[in-house]
């Protein structure tokens, strides 16, 4: 359920949600679930321009970002 900017990213770019391994990955002391998507070979190859637009979007925004942090 965390997390939502990236799994609506995924789903935006037509991946589509396979399942989840609940308490997958440890970080510290807590176990953070893992939600798997996946995308067929002939999807990728029909996506893969909008994939990639978005993928330098968002690329973009995360190097502004870190040039600039809040403090």
């Amino acid at each position: 359920e965390k997390n939502h900017r990236s799994r609506s990213v995924a789903e935006r770019l037509a991946f589509t949600e396979e399942g989840t391994l609940y308490g997958y990955y440890r970080h510290h002391h807590d176990y953070i679930d893992v939600v798997m998507y996946s995308m067929l070979r002939k999807n990728w190859k029909t996506n893969w321009i909008r994939i990639t637009e978005l993928g330098m979007r968002i690329w973009k925004t995360v190097s502004r970002k870190s040039k600039n942090p809040r403090t």
